[in-house]
């Protein structure tokens, strides 16, 4: 599985895209997604704000431009170096999103929250969109990813 693009070369060649959304994570039941393909855009870094039971909010950069945000973003944003992405998003899901908690490909964690609920993992790829819902409780209750992977020839 690659997880960013490869670099220029005679040796490998991109034969196609996948972009593929995740399952949803949280109290999602009623919720109900748009399915869009994201542009040609690179998360460039993340904010996740929680307290000791739940995530409270979530922001992210795209490109280095402020996108989506959303509940309670308390945080500041950590950028992601221009050599890493994110490759693994975990966490704990229950009547809320109890814990989230984004990996990158240099073994970076970024995210938190409290030990409540199922745990769940999701990655093929590269992120390079999240979509979710806040809550009226100051808190996330659900979110799903956009995985991005190249397949070579």
């Amino acid at each position: 599985m690659n997880t960013k693009p490869p670099p220029p070369s005679n040796l490998a060649k991109v034969v196609r895209i996948n972009d593929t959304w995740s399952t949803s994570f949280g109290a999602c039941s009623s919720i109900t997604f748009e399915n869009y393909t994201s542009k040609e855009t690179t998360i460039t870094g993340v904010a996740v704000s929680y307290s000791s039971s739940h995530v409270e909010g979530l922001g992210a950069l795209y490109s280095d431009v402020s996108g989506s945000a959303y509940g309670l973003v308390r945080d500041s944003i950590v950028r992601l170096d221009t050599d890493e992405v994110i490759v693994n998003a975990k966490g704990r899901e229950g009547g809320t999103l109890n814990q989230l908690v984004f990996v990158t490909s240099k073994d970076r964690k970024i995210g938190g929250g409290g030990p409540g609920g199922s745990f769940f993992s999701s990655g093929a790829g590269r992120l390079i969109a999240i979509s979710a819902y806040n809550g009226t409780n100051s808190s996330l209750e659900c979110i799903r990813f956009l995985w991005r992977e190249y397949i070579l020839e």
